[in-house]
């Protein structure tokens, strides 16, 4: 009745995934089991150099999932 497992998916920044995160994310959605996303934007690396920029890049990177 409760699953098992749990994935956490992560994105490559800015607002990339793998193959693999990809085919797990729907072996966990067609299963019906619980998935997480999570940003990974660096501010001034991946995304702009304010907080309200790395802020939204996180937000959307969240938001794709």
């Amino acid at each position: 009745e409760y699953p098992f497992c749990y994935a956490f998916i992560e994105t490559i920044s800015p607002l990339q995934y793998t193959s693999d995160s990809l085919n797990v994310l729907y072996e966990f959605a067609k299963n019906k089991l619980p998935l997480g996303f999570g940003p990974m934007a660096m501010t001034s690396a991946t995304a702009p150099g304010t907080l309200a920029g790395t802020l939204s890049v996180e937000n959307a990177e969240i938001l794709s999932g």
